[in-house]
C-alpha cells in the first residue's frame, strides 16, 4: 500500500511524537523530576495549544456563521481564512491524546478523515434544511473539519461559488 505524502507527513510526526516522549520521560530519574517535566510540558505546550485551539475555533464558528448569513465571495474566503488557521491548531492539539482531548473523544469527532464527499453532498442537496439535529445524526465522515474544508474549498456542481481553477 503506498502512503500519500500526507499519510507519511502524520506518521513521522507520530513517531517524533512517541520518540521524544520515550526519551524525555525515562531520563527522569526521581519521581520530583519527571513531574517537573511533565508539568513543564504541560504548561509550555499542551496548555497554549488547547488555548489555540479554542480561539481559532471561535474564529472559524464566527467565519461559517457570517457565510451562512450574507453568502458572499468575502465571507467565503474569510471562512477558508479562519480554516487555513484552525486547522493546524487542531493538528498540534492532536499530538496530546490524553486528558479533556481524549475523554471526549473530539479529535475522532471533528477530525475524521477521510470524509466521504458523496455523502456530504448527500446532506447538502438541498432537499432539508440542515440544522443542530440534522448534524448530530450525521457519522463521523460527513461532518468536522476535513467535510468542512471540503465544503469551503472543493464542493463541486451546479451553483457552488468556486472558480475552476478552485476545482482541481
Amino acid at each position: 500500500m503506498q502512503f500519500s505524502l500526507v499519510m507519511r507527513r502524520r506518521l513521522a510526526l507520530r513517531t517524533l511524537g512517541v520518540l521524544g516522549t520515550a526519551l524525555i520521560v525515562p531520563a527522569c530519574r526521581s519521581p520530583s523530576r519527571r513531574a517537573a517535566v511533565l508539568e513543564a510540558l504541560v504548561r509550555e505546550r499542551v496548555a497554549p495549544g488547547a488555548e489555540r485551539l479554542v480561539l481559532e475555533t471561535r474564529g472559524l464558528h464566527v467565519a461559517i456563521l457570517e457565510v451562512a448569513e450574507r453568502s458572499d465571495a468575502a465571507a467565503l474566503e474569510r471562512a477558508r481564512a479562519a480554516l487555513r488557521r484552525a486547522l493546524p491548531a487542531w493538528k498540534r492539539s492532536s499530538a496530546f491524546r490524553a486528558g479533556p482531548f481524549a475523554d471526549s473523544n473530539v479529535f475522532v469527532r471533528a477530525m475524521f478523515w477521510p470524509v466521504r464527499p458523496s455523502a456530504i453532498d448527500r446532506v447538502l442537496d438541498g432537499r432539508r434544511i440542515v440544522d443542530e439535529g440534522v448534524i448530530e445524526r450525521l457519522g463521523a465522515h460527513e461532518k468536522g473539519l476535513y467535510a468542512l474544508e471540503y465544503v469551503l474549498f472543493g464542493r463541486l456542481g451546479a451553483g457552488a461559488p468556486f472558480s475552476e481553477q478552485e476545482r482541481r
